[in-house]
């Protein structure tokens, strides 16, 4: 859960309703710390405060991709304002809670759950997302084989050397000491 950089005075309450909602779920909550944007201290705080009350809390200041993915991979569910939740997630066909508008007017596909940021929306949301199946719409920002699909296609050139060679323009442009 990031602050949201044009509301920075209600990061915090925005965090402890986030958190507050996600304590009342029964499955264990891996939580990545939020990005260092105006607000961002405020969420830490959040966080810190409710840690001891949320036993089935797992708070790490960021994974890294591998793990990322890994725990992408093997969610029931995704919810926060991340990025990720709206580009990535619906590749491994997690379901998402998109908490206010942090990301308004971003293009969603059809695992994107969106609402508010009071507690009681937020539950709803996330209940709702508990009860859901699977994703296994299309994912509008890509089927997770662009890299398969570039590396095809680049085996296909049949490099030369052509290709290898550089070109230089035949007079170089010269300037005068005035201009240095």
């Amino acid at each position: 859960f990031h602050p949201v950089t044009t509301e920075p005075s209600d990061a915090k309450i925005q965090a402890e309703n986030f958190l507050r909602a996600l304590q009342n779920q029964t499955l264990p909550v891996l939580l990545t710390m939020p990005n260092a944007d105006t607000g961002g201290l405020a969420v830490r705080q959040a966080i810190k405060e409710i840690e001891s009350d949320f036993p089935h809390l797992i708070a790490e200041e960021n994974l890294g991709a591998r793990l990322y993915l890994t725990a992408m991979k093997n969610a029931r569910y995704m919810a926060g304002n991340s990025s990720s939740g709206i580009i990535e997630a619906a590749s491994f066909g997690l379901p998402v809670v998109n908490i206010g508008n942090r990301q308004q007017g971003r293009a969603q596909s059809g695992n994107v759950i969106n609402c508010g940021t009071s507690q009681a929306e937020i539950e709803g949301a996330l209940q709702k997302a508990f009860t859901t199946d699977k994703f296994t719409g299309q994912n509008i920002y890509g089927d997770g084989q662009a890299a398969q699909r570039i590396v095809k296609t680049l085996a296909s050139i049949e490099l030369s050397p052509d290709y290898i060679k550089k070109s230089f323009y035949s007079q170089a442009i010269i300037r005068g000491e005035q201009d240095v």
